[in-house]
C-alpha cells in the first residue's frame, strides 16, 4: 500500500518560506549587504575543508583503530555539511541571480 502524505501550504507558511529563502540567500551572497553571518558561515566552511584536507591527509597513514574511526566520523559529518550547504545554495540561486530561474536555470552553467 502506497501512501502519500500532501501537506497543504497555507499562504502564511508560504509567507514564512519565501522570507527564510530571502535570509538564507543573504547568507551565502555577498552583494545582499551582509556581514556578520556571510563571514561565519565563509570562516566555518573554509575550516571544514581545512578539516577535512587533513583528514584525508591523515587517513593515508597507518594509524590505530580509534583513529581511523575518528577519521571515518569526521569524513561523513563534513561530506554531510557539505551536501547541506550545496543544497541550500542551489535552492537560493534565484534569489541570488534571477537567471537561475526553475529547474533548468540551476542546471545550466
Amino acid at each position: 500500500m502506497l501512501v502519500v502524505f500532501c501537506y497543504n501550504y497555507s499562504d502564511e507558511n508560504m509567507i514564512r518560506l519565501k522570507q527564510f529563502k530571502q535570509e538564507l540567500a543573504k547568507v551565502f551572497d555577498d552583494n545582499l549587504n551582509t556581514s556578520q553571518w556571510h563571514n561565519y558561515v565563509d570562516y566555518f566552511i573554509i575550516g571544514l575543508i581545512l578539516l577535512s584536507t587533513i583528514q584525508v591527509f591523515v587517513s593515508t597513514f597507518d594509524l590505530p583503530q580509534d583513529w581511523e574511526s575518528v577519521m571515518h566520523y569526521i569524513d561523513v559529518i563534513t561530506l554531510l555539511i557539505f551536501t547541506v550547504e550545496v543544497s541550500l545554495r542551489i535552492w537560493t540561486a534565484d534569489i541570488i541571480n534571477p537567471r537561475y530561474k526553475g529547474v533548468w536555470g540551476r542546471v545550466k552553467t
